[in-house]
């Protein structure tokens, strides 16, 4: 089948063909080349590379026509919501393929098989750093090549763990050394060998516009040692702006007074006790009959406060991020329930505070897994419901204590499990001003979510807690420490990483069984694939009964990219680059074979924020390793600081708040997933992961953060 047919319907442009000689030129034999022939905007898919800058407008934003695969949607609205919302983007995906059309048939193994191989001299495809002004310019972003033949499409996707710097410039390039079925190199369209081998400026606009966009690259690449006459194929594109969005919203936070919690009950003693329960056997985390471990725990306060809403005018809706403007505004305040978990030892002097975020289909109860460790070591935990969870959900009920099991309320939402995922995610929300199952419904209900722990900090650091001395005389003159530290737990790992990326007062964070890259956590997840990709693959044109995970993996899928791309300001890869610039210590636990959040995930955001593994090896990504304990091996601008990943070889996703677990799925846990005929228990070591996060704290407050081996 022709590129024209299988990518629908393509402008033929100037791209007259010829065919190619092995140098690259228009005089010689060469039959396959790369397609090149760019229309006016809106540009349809296939007709250059993508991402490229000329799919942007005039006012620098993303402009696409034809949607790839657009004909066979199964919702025909679905590609132009998706165009609607791309045209809000100033630049393209921060770890999505590049796609090169090609007119015939490559030979895969000419391609680059994996990372290291693009970083060679003599690589055929590789991906750099455009921008002069960069401080790694021209240096190779490692990248795995794939030839799709069924789509005619060259792909070079960014390893896992090297996202993309926002707001950067970077350049794609296939060189003759990419080689067609028969052996022969690689040629160039003839439209892109004319601005390739000009020295003037094409009369035809769009051939002159792509000449301005190419010259400069085309000869920075020369001196880099890349003859032109050797570049079949490039792509010059820029990166959208991730994290500046909720930057601004902290500095909105801060610039204006922090609201006054409201206290709805402080339980201690005999209260304290009827509430939380006696867990059998006194054991720790979650999940134990009878209860929640809670000896160190000598108050818990249940309360609540007022964030900005950024989704619309309506509570419980979906939608973007409103803006007057280019200015990000709140149509709404929202109460937001938090927990405050105090420490027996005492409350007189400024506590140490650490602030616990939950994971998805969870709420903040889940911080009682872990509250009682770390009050032991003198700190006070608070908690928050993210949105659509917890009591923010609409369905909220508070009918039955979730530690006893007794039919009465315990100030904690009751409705947990998989449609929460529905509910967070916006997946069937008729009522938002978007589609529904719109990427950026997920995508700004993980940022509202991040907004929401940024408020909480300003409510906790800056609020009028006068009122809990009122309810609890002992409790009068209450305050924190500046600076504090965060414990994230899967989604609240996600939801943290964006937070603490921007939040200045953080100084030591855990980010547990958690991760970055939303295409690899829903289809390399047993937990999350059968719930997305069934719903999700028909509205991109896809039959989601005939994935193959070896020919085109979602990572590697087009119109999956394109979904993503709009998912990044929500995605915590996005946030890693500036997570990596910030003084922080952080500390990743994570469970060998996570039936939940795939190991890739996790080393793909550890190697990003520069993190050194400890435990045993790598599955996925080239992440360094190291032996415990570890301390101080990062430089951020003049200080040092500690960056680890730990693997727990046996071990699951409830890692740090269940001591009991089990294995339903055959190792590696990988798609196409292996369930075992009957689920295998198995017992997390709870008590040490708990030991190492109070270990880090300690060791941070201590002056040094060091994550060390578990007793």
């Amino acid at each position: 089948m022709g590129l024209l047919a299988t990518l629908g319907a393509v402008g033929c442009g100037d791209d007259d063909g010829g065919a190619m000689a092995d140098g690259g030129g228009l005089d010689g034999g060469v039959a396959t080349r790369a397609h090149f022939a760019p229309e006016a905007d809106p540009m349809p898919w296939g007709a250059a590379p993508w991402p490229d800058d000329l799919f942007l407008d005039e006012d620098g934003r993303v402009a696409l026509g034809v949607y790839p695969n657009e004909s066979n949607v199964a919702v025909a609205e679905y590609p132009e919501a998706l165009r609607a919302s791309l045209g809000e983007l100033d630049g393209f995906g921060v770890v999505a393929p590049v796609y090169f059309p090609i007119d015939g048939a490559i030979d895969p193994a000419s391609l680059p098989a994996d990372g290291a191989s693009s970083l060679r001299e003599d690589a055929s495809a590789f991906l750099v750093d455009a921008d002069p002004a960069s401080p790694t310019a021209f240096e190779r972003v490692p990248v795995q090549g794939r030839w799709l033949p069924e789509r005619q499409l060259v792909a070079l996707r960014p390893a896992d763990g090297y996202p993309l710097n926002e707001g950067g410039t970077y350049a794609a390039v296939l060189t003759t050394r990419v080689r067609d079925a028969a052996g022969a190199p690689l040629g160039p369209a003839a439209s892109f060998a004319r601005i390739r081998d000009g020295e003037t400026r094409p009369e035809d606009p769009l051939l002159g516009e792509a000449f301005d966009r190419y010259a400069p690259v085309l000869a920075s690449l020369a001196t880099e040692g890349v003859p032109r006459e050797e570049v079949a194929a490039l792509a010059v594109f820029r990166v959208q702006t991730v994290t500046a969005e909720l930057a601004r919203v902290r500095e909105q936070l801060w610039a204006t007074a922090a609201p006054t919690p409201t206290i709805d009950e402080v339980l201690a003693g005999d209260a304290l006790d009827a509430r939380l329960g006696a867990p059998e056997g006194d054991r720790p985390g979650l999940g134990v009959p009878g209860g929640v471990a809670h000896g160190s725990i000598g108050w818990m306060v249940q309360g609540s406060f007022e964030a900005p809403w950024y989704l619309g005018a309506q509570p419980n809706v979906h939608g973007p991020f409103v803006r007057e403007g280019e200015e990000i505004v709140a149509p709404r305040v929202e109460e937001v329930p938090f927990t405050l978990l105090l420490p027996v030892a005492g409350v007189d002097a400024p506590l140490r505070l650490v602030v616990f975020q939950h994971g998805i289909t969870a709420e903040r109860s889940d911080a009682l897994g872990i509250a009682d460790a770390l009050c032991q070591a003198g700190y006070a935990v608070v908690a928050i419901d993210a949105p659509f969870h917890g009591l923010r959900n609409g369905a909220a009920t508070d009918d039955a204590n979730v530690f006893t099991g007794a039919e009465e309320p315990d100030g904690f939402g009751d409705r947990r499990g998989p449609e929460i995922i529905i509910d967070y995610a916006g997946l069937m929300d008729f009522l938002g001003p978007l589609i529904d199952f719109h990427p950026v419904y997920f995508r700004d209900a993980n940022r509202q979510a991040a907004a929401d722990l940024l408020a909480l900090v300003r409510v906790m650091l800056g609020g009028d807690w006068s009122a809990l001395g009122e309810a609890a005389p002992a409790l009068e003159g209450v305050a924190f420490e500046e600076s504090i530290g965060f414990v994230g737990n899967s989604l609240g790992g996600i939801l943290g990483a964006k937070f603490v990326a921007v939040e200045e007062s953080v100084g030591a964070a855990v980010l547990a069984v958690t991760g970055g890259g939303l295409v690899h956590a829903v289809a390399e997840s047993p937990a999350f694939n059968p719930t997305y990709l069934p719903q999700l693959y028909p509205l991109l044109g896809l039959d989601p009964s005939a994935i193959d995970y070896e020919a085109l993996p979602p990572s590697f899928a087009p119109e999956v990219a394109l979904w993503a791309t709009l998912f990044d300001r929500g995605d915590s890869i996005g946030y890693a680059r500036r997570l990596r610039r910030r003084p922080v210590h952080v500390f990743m636990p994570m469970a060998r074979h996570d039936e939940t959040m795939p190991n890739v995930t996790t080393e793909g955001m550890a190697r990003a924020i520069g993190a050194t593994l400890l435990g045993g090896e790598p599955g996925f990504v080239d992440l360094t390793t190291g032996m415990a304990p570890l301390r101080e091996n990062v430089a951020v601008g003049e200080g040092m600081f500690t960056r680890g990943a730990w693997v727990y070889e046996v071990a699951n996703h409830g890692l740090l708040l269940y001591g009991q677990d089990t294995r339903r799925y055959e190792a590696p846990v990988t798609p196409p997933f292996r369930e075992r005929a009957s689920p295998m228990p198995i017992e997390n070591p709870l008590e040490d992961a708990q030991a190492q996060v109070v270990g880090f704290f300690e060791t941070w407050r201590g002056g040094a953060a060091e994550i060390s081996r578990p007793e």
